[in-house]
């Protein structure tokens, strides 16, 4: 009896060692999987990224801890080595704006690792898919639509923003489930940003926003795709 007692209680500890095994390797999998929402996952996503411009960068909480933090990394393959963008912020925060230096490298070979702080669960990460770029500033020059040319539309889904000036919310509506707004201003630089379950629409309170009236530029993402249109704010 007591044989099969110990027996048992070996078993048990055994599937509690296999089990956490198998959750750490299911941890390890998503992470990979899921990478692809992390923004910048490369490609389209580095659209025109310069020098002096803030961007976000984010990531998805979910089978995350999110009580812990977040270290964000940049990889330069052109010098194979690893530059800390910011340090512990929040999982729940989801996104971190970027403020790129004015002094920083430029170049096509660069990727985002997104990792836990202090060196919890090292194995988890997140990893920009594929390169993406950081070029120079660029010189705007007035003209009727400054920030366009800023950010390239991909036409793959359709959506539609009302109304056009907006004053102060805007409505956005899609044939197409999206997931992320973001607004740029004439200078390249997210000013807003938003992430959400998928809904085919969505309203921005743009006095919360804190927007100033002027051109801007609202980005939608979908799943593997985004669009982008102009917009006005006047009040």
């Amino acid at each position: 009896m007591r044989h099969a007692i110990l027996f048992t209680i070996k078993q048990i500890k055994a599937m509690r060692k296999t089990t956490l095994v198998v959750a750490i390797l299911f941890l390890l999998m998503v992470a990979t999987v899921r990478s692809q929402y992390l923004m910048p996952s490369g490609g389209e996503d580095g659209y025109d990224w310069r020098v002096g411009t803030t961007q976000v960068i984010s990531w998805s909480k979910y089978f995350m801890d999110t009580t812990r933090s977040v270290d964000i990394l940049l990889w330069n393959a052109d010098s194979a080595s690893f530059s800390t963008i910011a340090t512990d912020i929040p999982v729940s925060d989801e996104y971190y704006l970027w403020n790129i230096p004015a002094m920083h490298p430029t170049g096509e070979q660069f990727k985002v690792r997104v990792i836990y702080s202090n060196g919890f669960l090292p194995q988890f990460k997140y990893m920009s898919n594929d390169f993406f770029s950081i070029k120079e500033a660029l010189n705007i020059q007035p003209s009727p639509h400054p920030s366009r040319g800023l950010i390239t539309k991909n036409k793959t889904n359709s959506f539609k923003i009302y109304p056009n000036p907006a004053s102060d919310v805007l409505h956005i509506e899609s044939g197409s489930s999206f997931f992320c707004v973001e607004i740029y201003d004439v200078n390249g630089s997210v000013v807003f940003f938003s992430r959400f379950d998928y809904t085919k629409e969505h309203k921005l309170n743009l006095t919360s926003s804190k927007l100033a009236q002027g051109t801007y530029t609202v980005l939608v993402r979908f799943m593997g795709s985004y669009e982008t249109e102009q917009f006005v704010i006047a009040r």
